[in-house]
């Protein structure tokens, strides 16, 4: 088939009214992409179709139909949580937030009271978004408790779903049998149907490193959750960079889990990078990368992330356009596991200082990117470039080798000042635009330049 022969055709259909639009691409490149315009339809559900036609309007494929829909701005406002064109999350008090998230594991009660001494340890840090593993095989009613506790805290809910496939190991039939569920997709349906009245979850947690196998069955349970609890995003974890390609179509969240700290010497921390820049590329920067940082030992002979390394792995994914982190995690098998008090405290004491920095520049994070160097400071330092309302500019770089790096920036505009946020060390200017810094290898810093 010759490329001069294929037409790509993109409409969006108003299931009631029948309102559309469309649009057709003759001779498609090989990756390209396809825009509708929806600004002249009127809010309702849509279903768009993408279909490619050889000669003489022969379909050669037909993906099957996306479902979108188009609220007015204040309907949308009272959506408890959603995504919006900038890939940031709404939740809570409907305002952008770049996600600080944990992983926990627990048990469960009906009472607030429980969960408290654990979420009170949490939420030292500035942490907005929790899964649990466990608790949500619990009762509706212990799912309830746990929000509320959470929420005392500000902190946000993704049930986890990964499990609710009747031939899963850990799929939980006695809840299922509780809500009265005849088959998985009734449960999932009923599950979903009960906490949509919950304005603390904001979503579900769909799958946990999954294979490209799960894809299509995991797209089905979205379209039941999506019909029961419409609000809020689908989370999938992924531990294979490469297979993000295969699911930027079924859930409205990516995360990658890059956990780069193995070995006692030398590890390759830089893959945060490298995945979170993989993630962003597969999805086309059409849904949010969340990138999962390492939070625990791996093995025996490893150790955990020191401060500057959840410190580096951290600003890294942000660097590469992760809008949002977690941490694995605060349950068994990581900080759950320590049992030294002073151990317990250090380590948690450098997650909290390093999530403290991010959430000091979430105003900054949560505006759009902007062009403050001229050129790229040295061939090893990534960096990402932002402006504050105030009219400051940030630059946060990283050494992607693992060799000490010099970096020269060379601003766009003067600046008076130059100061690394971490530690608040000012550095030189030269001429008014330029100044140098030297990077350890796989160091991130940011810079807040006035």
């Amino acid at each position: 088939m010759r490329r001069e022969d294929l037409v790509f055709q993109l409409e969006a259909v108003r299931s009631d009214s029948g309102a559309k639009t469309d649009r057709t691409y003759k001779s498609p490149a090989d990756d390209f992409t396809a825009t509708l315009d929806f600004g002249p339809l009127p809010a309702g559900a849509y279903q768009v179709r993408a279909t490619l036609l050889g000669r003489n309007g022969k379909v050669l494929f037909e993906q099957p139909p996306y479902r979108v829909v188009k609220v007015n701005s204040e309907p949308g406002a009272l959506l408890k949580a959603w995504i919006d064109d900038r890939n940031l999350a709404h939740f809570g008090d409907g305002e952008p937030h770049f996600v600080i998230g944990i992983y926990d594991t627990s048990g469960y009660s009906n009472s607030p009271k429980y969960y408290a001494r654990a979420i009170n340890e949490i939420s030292q840090a500035p942490i907005n978004m929790l899964i649990n593993y466990m608790i949500t095989n619990a009762p509706i009613s212990a799912i309830n408790a746990y929000t509320d506790a959470l929420q005392e805290h500000g902190i946000f809910f993704l049930p986890s779903v990964n499990d609710f496939y009747e031939d899963a190991r850990w799929y939980p039939r006695g809840l299922a049998a509780k809500l009265g569920a005849s088959t998985q997709d009734d449960f999932i349906a009923r599950y979903a149907s009960a906490l949509e009245e919950n304005r603390a979850i904001v979503g579900y947690y769909v799958q946990d490193e999954p294979t490209v196998a799960e894809v299509a069955r995991t797209f089905h349970q979205y379209q039941i959750i999506k019909a029961n609890d419409p609000a809020g995003f689908n989370l999938v974890v992924l531990d294979r960079p490469r297979d993000v390609q295969f699911w930027k179509d079924a859930v409205d969240v990516v995360g990658v889990d890059p956990y780069p700290v193995w070995l006692p010497v030398e590890n390759y921390i830089a893959e945060v990078g490298d995945w979170t820049r993989m993630a962003v590329q597969a999805v086309h920067a059409s849904r949010p990368v969340w990138t999962v940082i390492q939070f625990y030992q791996a093995t025996a002979i490893s150790s955990w992330p020191t401060e500057q390394q959840l410190h580096d792995m951290s600003w890294m994914a942000i660097a590469e356009g992760a809008s949002g982190v977690f941490y694995w995690s605060h349950g068994m098998r990581a900080l759950g596991w320590v049992r030294d008090p002073a151990e317990k405290a250090a380590l948690l004491g450098s997650l909290v200082r390093v999530t403290k920095e991010i959430k000091d520049l979430e105003p900054v994070l949560l505006r759009p990117d902007t062009q403050v160097l001229t050129a790229k400071p040295s061939q090893d330092i990534v960096t990402r470039e932002k402006s504050g309302a105030d009219g400051a500019r940030y630059v946060i770089a990283y050494n992607h080798g693992s060799a000490a790096a010099l970096a020269r920036f060379v601003l766009q505009s003067p600046a008076q000042s130059v100061t690394i946020r971490r530690g608040m060390v000012k550095i030189e200017i030269k001429d008014g635009k330029t100044f140098e810094d030297e990077f350890d290898g796989y160091e991130a810093k940011v810079y807040e330049i006035r």
